[in-house]
């Protein structure tokens, strides 16, 4: 499952959350109790290809 993170737009709290890709894109925020406050943000892919055959410039 992949490491969504999660900002609050009421109080800016910010969480990374475990989840499925099927979840939904926002929560209640836990610090301010803001319905969905808590917005799925884009951010950056963490994998590295490793072995021969790939290309490192």
């Amino acid at each position: 499952m992949p490491l969504y993170e999660y900002r609050c737009e009421a109080c800016g709290q910010a969480e990374e959350k475990l989840e499925s890709f099927s979840a939904p894109d926002a929560h209640a925020c836990p610090a301010c109790g803001a319905g969905e406050g808590m917005k799925r943000q884009l951010s950056v892919a963490a994998f590295s290809l490793a072995g021969g055959g790939w290309y490192k410039g």
